[in-house]
């Protein structure tokens, strides 16, 4: 059987609104964002959608 692993370079509370979550997507690095607030998260993977769109266009 195969083990995978993520490799995680950083763990942040209250990521997903921050601009550290977009920051560690545009580089290509693993990150775990936690929200409490449901309304917050939908708010986050708008944005995070978003750069997956303009990272699309610039490759």
């Amino acid at each position: 059987m195969q083990e995978f692993a993520l490799q995680v370079q950083e763990v942040k509370f209250g990521l997903l609104l921050k601009t550290f979550a977009i920051f560690y997507k545009m580089l290509n690095r693993n990150f775990i964002g936690y929200e409490i607030q449901e309304k917050y998260i939908e708010i986050a993977k708008w944005r995070l959608m978003q750069v997956d769109l303009e990272l699309t266009f610039k490759a």
